[in-house]
């Protein structure tokens, strides 16, 4: 440093145990490896535009400590698609920014769910915000489904609580003369 430079220094309340702090993609995307561990983000983690893979089904802990995930892309053909498909933990204090979301159903269940946070919620997601994204499901190919589609949650059996959702959403479905799509 060649003048003067002012540092602020941000600390982490550890006591309710061990968390594993995250600080880049590769790190965020280790959660699957571990989806029962508890986790700590420690900056805005910017995807980078990368594709990111959807974690199966979470039960630990995530803090997102006031920081976001942004700049990535989700593109799935499955039942379930989300950052988390099914949520059995905690989810906190984070952030989903700038990001395309696209899903192209061919077959599967006759339900689906789709969200940002989680597809299926039976945890709990409580401070989280869904920003500047938007998310596209298409399903013209089937004609007998029943989608869950929302920002946060596709379908919840848990707690949401505080949480913002500005994403836009925008489902092409099965559609006729005679019967509608199903949403």
């Amino acid at each position: 440093m060649t003048e003067a430079t002012t540092l602020y220094a941000k600390f982490y309340d550890l006591s309710l145990g061990e968390y594993i702090v995250i600080s880049n993609v590769e790190q965020l995307m280790a959660i699957k490896d571990d989806p029962a561990a508890k986790y700590l983000l420690a900056c805005d983690i910017n995807c980078k535009g990368e594709t990111l893979t959807p974690i199966d089904e979470f039960t630990g802990e995530i803090d997102g400590n006031g920081y976001r995930i942004f700049n990535f892309d989700i593109s799935e053909d499955a039942n379930n698609v989300a950052f988390i498909c099914t949520n059995i933990g905690t989810i906190r204090n984070l952030t989903f920014d700038n990001f395309t979301y696209n899903v192209l159903v061919n077959g599967g269940a006759r339900e689906k769910y789709y969200g940002v946070v989680c597809g299926i919620n039976r945890g709990s997601i409580d401070n989280c915000h869904v920003l500047n994204g938007e998310m596209k499901i298409d399903y013209t190919r089937l004609s007998d489904v029943e989608a869950f589609v929302s920002g946060i949650v596709g379908f919840n059996c848990g707690t949401v609580s505080q949480c913002t959702n500005k994403v836009s959403i925008t489902v092409f479905s099965f559609a006729d003369e005679d019967r509608g799509g199903y949403i």
